[in-house]
């Protein structure tokens, strides 16, 4: 991959993290090419994540803001590409999801994954629109999603019998996370760190193990709710571990550096 010397050079000699040289190789690949500040930042993100341990939460993530679908469709994790349905717009720093159908398919399962209905998160930074639903459902009404709950209330709903949250903004980055019996729903906005919203269950409902999540939809036992969507303007998303408070803080804290220095946007 002859790209690598040329982003070390990039970051003043310093070694590119092997990850994220991989991305962007993947992004070379599909014809996208990160500029230096791109790649330097992509760099100083991986490395931010690895240091401090949340890497290994992340089992799905995509940063959709290179105005195209192949790169936009790239995990930056496991190097695969989802797949985009429906009325979707690839902007420059970011996708435009569309009713009724407009939304991306993630390539795996919750539970393929190693996440459980006893350790889980689902995130999303949403700049604009009203999200109704991202994540999946299964058999038994089994749920993993974040979305919204009368008017633009936000919430984590992690099965059919549990549920935490009701946010009155809806946008920002929003992370939905489960860790043993207790839920909780993060969120950042620009004017900082929101208090999170927590609650307690005793649910034990399995995650779906069929359904592949999607982002700007809900999918209902594999198929579309084409009721559950709303034009949506996103900057990245994704599904992994849970995640502790502190844990949430400092990874939205790191997106947030990651997606404006990136695309020169500004989280809501």
């Amino acid at each position: 991959m002859t790209i690598l010397p040329t982003i070390r050079g990039a970051l003043s000699g310093n070694v590119l993290d092997p990850d994220a040289g991989l991305y962007i190789a993947a992004l070379a690949g599909v014809g996208t090419t990160a500029s230096s500040l791109q790649r330097r930042e992509l760099h100083a993100f991986f490395r931010r994540e690895k240091s401090f341990g949340r890497w290994d939460l992340l089992k799905r993530f995509y940063l959709p803001i290179w105005g195209s679908a192949a790169a936009n469709a790239l995990c930056l994790k496991s190097l695969t590409s989802g797949t985009f349905v429906g009325n979707v717009t690839h902007n420059l720093g970011s996708v435009s999801t569309t009713a009724p159908t407009g939304h991306f398919l993630a390539n795996a399962t919750p539970a393929s994954l190693g996440i459980n209905q006893a350790d889980a998160s689902i995130f999303n930074l949403l700049f604009a629109g009203i999200h109704d639903f991202s994540g999946c459902g299964g058999a038994s009404n089994s749920r993993l999603l974040t979305g919204r709950v009368g008017g633009t209330n936000r919430s984590f709903i992690p099965s059919s019998t549990s549920g935490v949250g009701t946010s009155s903004d809806s946008t920002g980055i929003f992370i939905g996370s489960r860790i043993g019996s207790e839920l909780s729903l993060f969120q950042r906005r620009a004017s900082g760190w929101i208090a999170p919203q927590t609650a307690t269950t005793a649910d034990t409902t399995a995650l779906p193990l069929f359904a592949p999540a999607f982002v700007g939809n809900f999918n209902n036992n594999g198929s579309v709710s084409t009721g559950r969507v709303n034009p949506g303007t996103y900057g990245a998303y994704g599904y992994g571990l849970g995640m502790t408070a502190a844990q949430a803080e400092a990874f939205s804290l790191s997106l947030k550096k990651l997606s404006e220095t990136a695309t020169g946007l500004t989280l809501p």
